[in-house]
C-alpha cells in the first residue's frame, strides 16, 4: 500500500509539472517569432528539464530525445568547452567502428613540357588514417525536487555540468595517456617534431622556432596549447629589464587573445608544465560518433527518490601530419617523462 500511494504521487505531481508545461509551451507559441527564437537560444538547456519530467509518460518520451536536441545538449558545447575540440578539425555525425580520412602521402609531379607534347602521367599517393572510437560517458543523479524544479536553470547546470565533465575526459585524451579504454593522443604520437626550450624562459624564440619546423614539411599552425602556469610565465615576460611591455601580443579583433607570432594561445590544465604543443590546421582531427545519446532513469535510484541523468558519445582523435605536430619542451619535463 506505501509502494503503491507513493507511485501515485509521484504520477500526480509528475502530471502537475506536464500540464503546466503544456500551459507555458502554449504561451510560447503566442509570442513573437523573434521573441521565441532569443528564449531558444538562451536555455535550450531547459529542453533537458523538459524531457525528464516528461520522461515518465510514453508517449512524451518518444519525443524528448531527437538527435536535433541530443547535438544541441552535447555536441554542439562539447566544441565549445573541449580544447582538443576548438584546436582540432571537428567532425561529427559519423558513423562506422572508426573515423577515417585520407591523406596525401605524396603530391603529383608536374613538369615543363613544350606546346604540344604530352604531359607525363603522375598519380598522387593517398593513404588513410583510421582512429577507433572510444565511448566516453558521464552520470549525474539529482533529486527528484531539483528534476521537478520549475527554473530551467537547474537544468542549465546539469546540462553543462555534464558537457564540462566529457569535455575534460576528452583533453586529458588528446594531451596525456589516458589508457587503452581511451583514445589515442599526442602522449603516444609517433613522428612529432621536437623543439628543445632553456628551463627559463626569456623570449619567444622557442615558439618562433616550432612555427618555422611546421612551416617546413607544409604546415601551418592553428595553435599553441600549453598549461596555465606556462601561459602565464610566457605572458609576463617583456622586451626588456626596463620595459613594461609584453612579449606576447593580443590577436586584432580578438580581446583577450594571445599569440605569438600570429599563432593563437590556448590553454588547457590537462597539460604538463613545461610541455607545449603547437598544431598543424586541419591535420588534428576529433570526430563524434553519430549516435550521441542522453537517457533519463527514475529506477535505478527509485529508493533515494532520485533521477538519473547519462550522457555518451563516442569520439576518436586522428593525427594526418604527425611531423607537422611540434612539441616544446623544457628539460625538466623530459626528465620527468
Amino acid at each position: 500500500m506505501i509502494l503503491r500511494s507513493r507511485v501515485q504521487e509521484a504520477r500526480s505531481r509528475s502530471n502537475f509539472i506536464v500540464i503546466a508545461l503544456q500551459a507555458r509551451a502554449r504561451a510560447l507559441a503566442g509570442r513573437p517569432a523573434s521573441s521565441r527564437q532569443q528564449d531558444s537560444r538562451t536555455c535550450f538547456f531547459s529542453r533537458l528539464w523538459r524531457a525528464i519530467v516528461m520522461s515518465t509518460t510514453t508517449s512524451t518520451a518518444a519525443n524528448a530525445w531527437t538527435p536535433e536536441i541530443i547535438d544541441e545538449l552535447l555536441v554542439q558545447p562539447l566544441q565549445t568547452e573541449s580544447v582538443a575540440a576548438r584546436i582540432s578539425l571537428f567532425r561529427s555525425g559519423l558513423s562506422g567502428d572508426r573515423m577515417r580520412f585520407p591523406i596525401v602521402s605524396a603530391d603529383p609531379s608536374a613538369a615543363w613540357v613544350d606546346e604540344g607534347e604530352e604531359i607525363p602521367v603522375s598519380e598522387a599517393q593517398l593513404d588513410e588514417v583510421e582512429s577507433p572510437f572510444r565511448k566516453v560517458a558521464g552520470l549525474s543523479v539529482i533529486s527528484r525536487e531539483l528534476a521537478e524544479d520549475s527554473s530551467p536553470a537547474a537544468a542549465d547546470e546539469i546540462g553543462r555540468g555534464l558537457v564540462r565533465d566529457i569535455a575534460r575526459k576528452v583533453d586529458l585524451a588528446m594531451f596525456t595517456d589516458a589508457g587503452a579504454k581511451a583514445p589515442a593522443g599526442l602522449a603516444t604520437l609517433t613522428g612529432y617534431t621536437q623543439v628543445e626550450a632553456p628551463e627559463t624562459l626569456t623570449n619567444l624564440d622557442p615558439f618562433v622556432s616550432a612555427k618555422f619546423r611546421a612551416a617546413g614539411v607544409g604546415a601551418e599552425l592553428a595553435a599553441f596549447v600549453m598549461s596555465p602556469d606556462d601561459a602565464e610565465e610566457l605572458a609576463k615576460l617583456k622586451e626588456s629589464s626596463s620595459s613594461a611591455k609584453r612579449l606576447l601580443t593580443e590577436a586584432a579583433g580578438q580581446a583577450g587573445t594571445m599569440v605569438i607570432d600570429g599563432v593563437p594561445v590556448v590553454t588547457s590544465p590537462a597539460l604538463t608544465n613545461g610541455i607545449s604543443w603547437a598544431i598543424p590546421k586541419n591535420s588534428v582531427r576529433v570526430g563524434v560518433r553519430q549516435d550521441a545519446k542522453v537517457d533519463v532513469d527514475h529506477s535505478a535510484f527509485f529508493t533515494s527518490d532520485r533521477v538519473a541523468i547519462r550522457g555518451t558519445m563516442r569520439i576518436a582523435i586522428g593525427f594526418g601530419h604527425p611531423k607537422a605536430v611540434v612539441q616544446i619542451v623544457r628539460p625538466s619535463a623530459l626528465v620527468a617523462g
